[in-house]
């Protein structure tokens, strides 16, 4: 009976979710929200001129990635990295290599960075970082 139980449970649980029909156990998916103190933060690089922009702090995903577009103000800038209550970290090595990592520190981000692109490029460097207030 127990197993029968937790698999019925589980469809339950499931169907919920895809349908959106409330359920007894369809009250647990709202019980996680946010906690409001969400920063994000965005990298953005063009790798025709090599000119970065940054953001930090802001309230969404859209916006620090926006900020950052906006800061590098090149016309082929792309995002490449973004995070949330986090550091980010650019390496570029020769030849238009680059990576890009999210860590819980600056020196985390950094070193991801930095190994990452030691494993596709050579004489790998930190172009750019940033970090939200977490």
């Amino acid at each position: 009976m127990r197993v029968v139980f937790t698999l019925s449970a589980t469809l339950i649980i499931t169907l919920s979710i895809i349908t959106g029909l409330k359920t007894p156990f369809a009250q647990y998916r709202y019980e996680i929200q946010p906690s409001g103190n969400e920063k994000f933060g965005a990298i953005a690089y063009s790798s025709s001129t090599g000119k970065t922009g940054n953001s930090w702090n802001h309230n969404n995903l859209t916006a620090a990635q926006n900020a950052a577009l906006a800061s590098c103000d090149q016309d082929d800038c792309k995002v490449a990295i973004w995070f949330k209550n986090a550091c980010g970290a650019l390496a570029v090595g020769n030849n238009g290599c680059w990576e890009a990592h999210w860590g819980v520190s600056r020196s985390d981000a950094e070193n991801k960075s930095l190994n990452s692109c030691s494993q596709r490029c050579s004489d790998c460097k930190i172009i750019s970082w940033a970090c939200t207030d977490h």
